[in-house]
């Protein structure tokens, strides 16, 4: 796995509108006394009427959207809607806000790239719903976080088993397995401190959760958020499996809620998909990648596995297009979101350039034998080329250099990272990555030979210069004699990071790596207005919330780009479904086994799916335990055996994930099959044995019997067949009659279900149905039996 980056660089509470109150506008001509009786069918009270003709502002028990909906449903009213809350737009404080054009897009220039106005996510909008929660965790699985830059600190997640008094005591506090975690875990090293040494996973943090508002820098999609640094690459930006599985398994034990996985690779893991699918409380957000490709025909991981849970991003750039390095996939690519030119934050650097601005000469020097060393420029920009007017020359040994030396007094654990993109004859012609501390005397840190297949960022190791006064970086290009050349060697964005330093750095940076932060930092702004909400709640509520894009159709599954605002505008204050029933059933028997239920509930955001729980009681017998069936219908068909109290329950779950207390029960009652009954007397079976409901038992004989022995039973009933001079019946329960039944219906002939009796709680005995008249035969289909 790497990481998935292109070529670069106080929540307010409550809901959108007042509890309870909606504006009702009547249709021209409703008279007072129409409207008066609408107020009154829907239990609604009169506010005030407003200054517009025919509009009201109404007081409502239980929630607005949906009390605003039933209005709107009536003939009189033109139209409803809540009372909705208006504040001043949150706009942050943070200085470098005006070039996120991610967050908020004016058409503002970015680093030479202009936009267009609201092609954004809507930032603004949404801050003045929410701005976050700390109580909303976030795991950052990638190359670690600079957990002391000052614009990420505030937001950093801390362990509260590992971080009291006396911390860190070389103890394992929770019991967890981890020592001394009190604010995440590196897997590179196998310790409690996930520095970045890279500087990917600190620019990926920022997008999600720098802190806003604070006067500093830049501000993330949540002003607070709590950020778990989990580092699984290194500073090469690369790592494996088993790292990145125990990082997600830790997240999930440690309350995360959403996971950032801005990496990628081609393999398929049956252990990278099995974690996910296992993690099933956690939002798993991850990059489509940047090859340009189509995931769909070649799949990369983890975008490509098939989860409820997981949400895979594509980029797009200041205009709404996708960007030229995105993937994408119509069946695998969820959305997409601002990729390009994102400027967060990164750990504080020694030395940077990205030889965009000023005269490069006066910071870099060139030399060495047919020395060619320049500047050349892509669709990224400018960048150092060993040969920017073609291929490199046989036989030379020519060098860049920096002029001036980087202090590292004082500094540890230093990294050099670039971006190369190199294109050489193996293995005789090299490129060579070299420090020195006198401009010297040159120790090499990397050695490149060969095919990057473009541009490609490299971490190396700069430890062996830790503590120097002065430091020189070199790129030295060595070839042999003959004519095998190419394009050369390409270097962008050289830089040395020191983990430890308190600085405010802030770069800009491309890939999907940098739109997965955004609706990462989407999903946690939901969760922090709607914490009952499940992963696949929060997950449907942003991709039905995007703004759909020609330019993205057919090449996402949304077809549109992140939209922060619209999910929080569809959460109605946590609120649960409500008005739940069970129906479509008689109570208490039914005469026949197979029969449908309807499931009803109200809830403003919809309803996702049922749940339906049912328990069942043989007539000779208690309940068993509750089963349970999930349906995302709103009526649905069971088939039940003879012989069977059966109740049921329904909750619902809405979009959002949230689901409602259980409903009042509903119970019926299937007749017990003649077959499970002794006959005595003139009573015969007619047609094929077993078949129930259609067997019917027939005597002419006076005093022929039914008996059903064993029945624990609430109710009684006869299921029977009523007809012109059908004879009577009485049932007897032990030695006690309960009822003469007539089952004489003039000339019509049906089936009835005739109650015959209702005790007061649940009786066993011995039940009988006696013949008691000479009449036509008596059609006895079954005996009812209730046990509520």
């Amino acid at each position: 796995m790497h990481l998935a980056d292109a070529r670069t660089n106080r929540g307010r509470a409550g809901p959108p509108y007042a509890p309870g109150e909606v504006l009702v506008k009547y249709e021209p001509g409703t008279r007072a006394a129409e409207r008066a009786n609408v107020r009154a069918q829907m239990g609604a009270r009169l506010e005030r009427r407003l200054t517009i003709p025919g509009l009201e502002l109404v007081k409502v028990r239980g929630g607005a959207r949906a009390a605003a909906a039933a209005f709107e449903r009536r003939p009189q009213v033109e139209y409803a809607e809540p009372n909705f809350r208006f504040d001043a737009t949150a706009i942050p404080n943070d200085p470098l806000f005006d070039r996120l054009w991610g967050l908020q897009n004016t058409g503002q220039t970015v680093d030479g790239t202009s936009g267009t106005p609201d092609a954004d996510i809507d930032a603004p909008e949404a801050w003045d719903i929410a701005q976050g929660d700390e109580s909303v965790i976030v795991a950052v699985v990638d190359t670690g976080v600079a957990y002391d830059h000052p614009d990420l600190a505030p937001n950093l997640y801390v362990n509260p088993g590992e971080s009291g008094p006396g911390e860190p005591n070389d103890d394992d506090d929770d019991d967890n397995g981890f020592v001394d975690d009190a604010r995440g875990w590196d897997w590179i090293d196998d310790d409690n401190d996930p520095y970045d040494l890279n500087g990917h996973g600190t620019h990926v943090a920022g997008t999600i959760g720098a802190e806003g508002d604070n006067g500093l820098g830049v501000t993330g999609v949540n002003w607070e958020v709590s950020l778990m640094p989990l580092r699984v690459l290194g500073p090469d930006g690369s790592g494996h499996t088993a790292d990145i599985v125990d990082a997600f398994a830790y997240a999930g034990a440690n309350g995360a809620q959403v996971v950032n996985a801005s990496l990628g690779g081609p393999s398929r893991s049956k252990a990278m998909a099995n974690a996910i699918a296992a993690a099933s409380g956690m939002l798993f957000v991850v990059a489509a990648g940047n090859e340009g490709s189509d995931n769909d025909s070649d799949p990369t991981y983890p975008c490509n596995y098939a989860a409820s849970n997981l949400v895979c991003v594509a980029a797009t750039d200041g205009n709404d297009e996708l960007a030229s390095f995105s993937n994408y996939g119509a069946d695998s690519v969820d959305l997409a979101a601002p990729g390009t030119d994102i400027l967060s934050t990164v750990p504080e650097r020694e030395l940077y350039d990205d030889f965009e601005e000023g005269d490069w000469t006066a910071r870099w020097t060139t030399g060495g034998r047919m020395n060619s060393w320049g500047l050349a420029e892509d669709q990224f920009g400018r960048f150092l080329s060993d040969s920017p007017s073609g291929d490199y020359r046989a036989d030379t040994d020519s060098w860049v250099q920096t002029k001036d030396p980087v202090v590292l007094a004082g500094k540890d654990r230093c990294t050099l990272g670039y971006w190369l993109e190199l294109d050489t004859e193996v293995p005789d012609d090299v490129l060579y990555v070299e420090g020195s501390t006198d401009a010297m005397t040159w120790t090499p840190v990397a050695r490149w030979s060969g095919d990057t297949g473009g541009w490609w960022y490299q971490t190396d190791d700069f430890t062996a210069f830790d503590g120097e006064p002065q430091v020189f970086v070199r790129f030295r290009l060595k070839s042999d004699g003959d004519s095998n050349v190419g394009a050369g060697a390409g270097v962008d964005e050289v830089e040395i990071s020191c983990p430890g330093s308190s600085g405010e750095e802030y770069a800009l940076s491309n890939g999907t790596s940098m739109a997965t932060p955004h609706v990462a930092g989407a999903a946690a702004l939901a969760w922090s207005q709607a914490p009952a909400a499940t992963p696949q709640g929060i997950r449907n509520e942003l991709l039905e919330g995007v703004d759909t894009k020609s330019s993205l159709s057919p090449k996402l599954v949304t077809r549109g780009r992140l939209n922060a605002f619209t999910p929080l505008s569809a959460i109605e204050s946590n609120e649960a479904p409500t008005k739940l029933s069970v129906g479509g059933f008689a109570r208490p028997f039914m005469n026949r086994k197979r029969f449908g239920i309807k499931l009803r509930a109200s809830d403003p955001d919809g309803i996702a799916s049922y749940q339906l729980r049912s328990r069942r009681a043989p007539f000779d017998s208690g309940f068993g335990p509750y089963g349970s069936r999930v349906t995302e219908e709103d009526s649905v068909v069971v088939r039940e055996k003879p012989g069977r109290t059966v109740c049921y329950w329904t909750r619902a779950t809405d979009h959002l994930g949230m689901t409602s207390k259980w409903s009042r029960r509903r119970c019926t009652a299937l007749p017990v099959n003649n077959t499970q009954m002794a006959h005595k007397g003139a009573w015969r079976k007619l047609r094929r044995q077993g078949h129930y409901l259609s067997t019917f038992s027939v005597a002419k004989r006076r005093f022929s019997k039914l008996v059903l022995s064993g029945v624990e039973a609430k109710r009684l009933a006869l299921v029977a067949t009523k007809c012109d001079g059908c004879g009577r019946v009485k049932v007897v329960w032990g030695r006690t009659l309960l009822a003469k039944v007539s089952l004489d219906a003039g000339r019509t002939r049906k089936k009835r279900i005739i109650d015959v009796a209702a005790f007061s709680r649940v009786r066993r005995g011995r039940v009988k149905v006696i013949v008691i008249s000479r009449g036509k035969p008596v059609k006895i289909e079954g005996l009812g039996v209730s046990r509520v």
